[in-house]
C-alpha cells in the first residue's frame, strides 16, 4: 500500500499547506483540518515532524511508514462526533511528540540473508527489520543481482517478509524465464507459507507482481508444484483429516486457469470415501464420482 503524504492529514489540504487542495476534502476530518486555521498549522507541523523522522529512519523507513498508516487508521476510527476538532488536535500533538522523540536508526537492527543457490542467473539479498520475537518476520527489501554484479538491478519492497526460506525461483508461467516468489508470512492453509509472486517481464527486464499467481500460491498447503513437461501447475489443499483436493492449472496469458481436479472426500458418509475426477469444460466442472468403502480404497491405494 502506498503511503500518502502526511502534510494535511488523510491527504487533505489546508490554506497553510499548499500541497493539498481543500476543494477535494470530503470526510469530516478533512473538512475540519481545512476549516480550522489552528488545526491546519498543527497539520503542517506534523508534516515537518514526519519528514524529519523519515530522514533519520534509514532502512527503518518501512517500519515508520507502516506505523504511520496504522496511526492514520486509528485517528480516523477514533475521531468523530461533536468533539472531532479537539480529538484530532490531541492526536496531532501526541503524534508530533512521538515523531520528534524517535531515536536515529540503528543499522544493526537489519537482518540480512543471502540466497546464492536459488537461481542459475541471479542472486538475492533479503534485508529485513524483524518485528517478531523470533526475529524472522518484518518489513524489508529484496535486492536482486545478476550473478557477479556488485549492484542490484531491481529492489522489491514488502511490508512483511517471512525469512525462514524466503525465496522460491522457477519458471511459473512456462515462458522460458525464471520467476520469483517471496514468502510474506504464513497465510496459507493450516498456517502454511504464503507468497508474493513476481513474474519476469522480458519487455521491462524486471520482475512484476502477479496477483493471480500470488493467490494460487497462498491457497496451497505448500508452494504450487511445477510440471514443466506438460506446462501445468498443481496445488493441494485439505479440510481436516478427511477431505483432500488436488487442482491442476494451465497458464493462459500469465494467469493460472483450472483444468482438472481430484477429490477424496470421506466427510459425507461414515465408512466411505467419495472419489471424484473432474475436468473443467466450458467453465463448469464435469466428471465422475465413485463411492468406495474406506478400507477397500486405502488398501488398494497402498
Amino acid at each position: 500500500m502506498r503511503l500518502l503524504p502526511i502534510c494535511g492529514l488523510f491527504a487533505v489540504a489546508s490554506a497553510i499547506c499548499a500541497s493539498f487542495n481543500c476543494k477535494l476534502a470530503t470526510t469530516p476530518i478533512e473538512k475540519a483540518v481545512c476549516a480550522d486555521s489552528a488545526l491546519s498549522a498543527l497539520d503542517e507541523r506534523l508534516a515537518q515532524s514526519y519528514k524529519q523522522a523519515l530522514a533519520k529512519a534509514g532502512e527503518g523507513d518501512l517500519t515508520l511508514r507502516i506505523e504511520e498508516r496504522q496511526w492514520l487508521d486509528q485517528v480516523s476510527d477514533k475521531c468523530d462526533g461533536n468533539d472531532l476538532v479537539s480529538c484530532v488536535r490531541e492526536a496531532y500533538t501526541a503524534r508530533i511528540e512521538e515523531l520528534d522523540s524517535r531515536t536515529p536508526f540503528d543499522p544493526a537492527s537489519i537482518k540480512e540473508d543471502r540466497y546464492t543457490d536459488k537461481s542459475r542467473l541471479l542472486d538475492f539479498v533479503v534485508r529485513m527489520q524483524p518485528r517478531d520475537p523470533g526475529g524472522n518476520q518484518g518489513p524489508g527489501r529484496v535486492l536482486i543481482f545478476k550473478k557477479g554484479a556488485a549492484t542490484p538491478f531491481q529492489t522489491i519492497t514488502m511490508d512483511n517478509i517471512c525469512d525462514y526460506d524466503a525465496i522460491e525461483v522457477g519458471d511459473f508461467n512456462f515462458d522460458g524465464h525464471e520467476d520469483l516468489a517471496i514468502q510474506n508470512g504464513n497465510g496459507g492453509g493450516y498456517g502454511s507459507p504464503s507468497y508474493d509472486v513476481y513474474l519476469f517481464s522480458p519487455a521491462q527486464a524486471s520482475f512484476r507482481f502477479s496477483k493471480p499467481f500470488s493467490e494460487l500460491a497462498g491457497r496451497s498447503l505448500d508452494f504450487f508444484h511445477l510440471d514443466p513437461a506438460h506446462k501445468r501447475l498443481s496445488t493441494s489443499m485439505k479440510s481436516g483429516c478427511c477431505y483432500h483436493e488436488t487442482d491442476e492449472f494451465a497458464v493462459v496469458n500469465d494467469r493460472p486457469v483450472p483444468v482438472s481436479r481430484f477429490i477424496e472426500d470421506a466427510t459425507k458418509e461414515e465408512g466411505y470415501v467419495y472419489v471424484r475426477h473432474q475436468q473443467m469444460v466450458n467453465g463448469k466442472w464435469q466428471g465422475t464420482s465413485k463411492r468406495i468403502p474406506i478400507k477397500v480404497y486405502y488398501k488398494d491405494s497402498e
